[in-house]
């Protein structure tokens, strides 16, 4: 009735620090796991995130396809810095390479505390403005 597909998020392996960069061995377990496609966060695609056509011929021997890249920033400022900008610069290129894969936007902690009141309205303002920045590439 319904033609659905699941996909897994490298989130899991991220906790124990261990599997950062292993991308062969989450895709072995999650195809065994019966998934489908993958969600990676850059850091946890290692080498790969320079060689996205490499990932593309390890995605098919698991017959998985890739679903979704985390690009993870501080995004302290009302602006992107140059060097946020350009990891959402190649992060988008990244994606280009895999039909229908999203690019999912994520606020990192970084190093300033959430706050509350007025700085976390401010911080909050500042994420959307650098969001709807790599939203408008």
């Amino acid at each position: 009735m319904y033609n659905l597909s699941f996909g897994c998020q490298t989130y899991p392996w991220k906790m124990g620090k261990k599997y950062f960069g292993e991308v062969e061995h989450m895709l072995e377990i999650a195809s065994k796991a019966g998934f489908q496609s993958l969600e990676a966060e850059i850091d946890m695609l290692g080498a790969y995130f320079d060689k996205p056509q490499e990932l593309k011929r390890l995605l098919e021997r698991y017959h998985m396809k890739f679903a979704a890249l985390v690009l993870h920033q501080d995004w302290e400022n009302a602006e992107q810095t140059e060097e946020e900008k350009d990891l959402s610069n190649k992060a988008i290129e990244f994606v280009r390479h895999f039909p229908y894969a999203k690019l999912m936007l994520s606020h990192h902690a970084g190093s300033t505390p959430r706050g509350e009141g007025e700085v976390l309205k401010k911080r909050r303002e500042n994420l959307i403005s650098c969001m709807a920045d790599v939203a408008a590439q």
